[in-house]
């Protein structure tokens, strides 16, 4: 049974949880429509308008994942006074734009018109689960000063990877162009950052709030 702080605390979160679903399906739709404006077609120019995309692409995914942290740091900052929000930004928009790279490397690469399979379902469970318990370990270093309980955070993040089997539909209308697979992938995205924010939500109310650290962290 929760308190009402406790409470209180759980709604902020939900509601986190939505606008950065709707933040990050905005970010993606923002990277799809940069893309329309490049030319890939002249052999000399490929390559610098390939490199200028995975860039750009790269920096929105560094702005939405800062946006995203942002609103996870108020609520953070309610739960542990010594929260250091300013380093959870900069460290979630660094792994952002990381991860933007590596995302739209594979995002401009051949695309598979294999139908999903249990080999395929596999590899997704297990790259979520690995990049996300990634990601988790980037925020411990972050949440360590101000709280104990990051190993159920870390734990927590990797489970969230299980989100990534959203992106199955996907695979399966892979031979849908246009307008409806760009429906279907603004739904995936939106569904998944909010599966793996509401997951997350046991996670954050049982960090518990630790006293005077000497930990010292970046930019505070």
């Amino acid at each position: 049974m929760m308190d009402t702080a406790s409470r209180e605390l759980a709604r902020l979160w939900v509601n986190v949880s939505v606008l950065s679903a709707a933040i990050q399906t905005a970010a993606s739709i923002l990277v799809i429509l940069f893309s329309r404006t490049l030319s890939f077609d002249d052999p000399e120019s490929r390559a610098s308008a390939a490199l200028f995309f995975l860039v750009v692409a790269a920096a929105i995914t560094a702005c939405s994942s800062g946006m995203i942290a942002f609103l996870m740091g108020h609520v953070l900052g309610r739960k542990l006074p010594r929260f250091p929000v300013r380093s959870w930004i900069a460290v979630n928009a660094l792994f952002g734009f990381l991860y933007g790279l590596v995302a739209y490397i594979a995002w401009s690469g051949p695309k598979s018109s294999d139908p999903a399979t249990i080999d395929m379902i596999g590899r997704y469970i297990v790259v979520g689960m690995i990049v996300n318990a990634l990601e988790g370990a980037v925020q411990a270093l972050v949440l360590r000063k101000a709280a104990y309980g990051v190993e159920i955070w870390i734990a927590s993040c990797a489970l969230a990877g299980l989100s990534w089997l959203l992106v199955i539909p996907l695979e399966a209308f892979g031979s849908l162009t246009g307008l409806p697979a760009e429906l279907i992938s603004s739904a995936t995205i939106f569904l998944q950052v909010l599966v793996a924010g509401l997951i997350l939500l046991p996670a954050m109310l049982r960090l518990r709030t630790r006293g005077r650290s000497d930990i010292p962290m970046l930019f505070e």
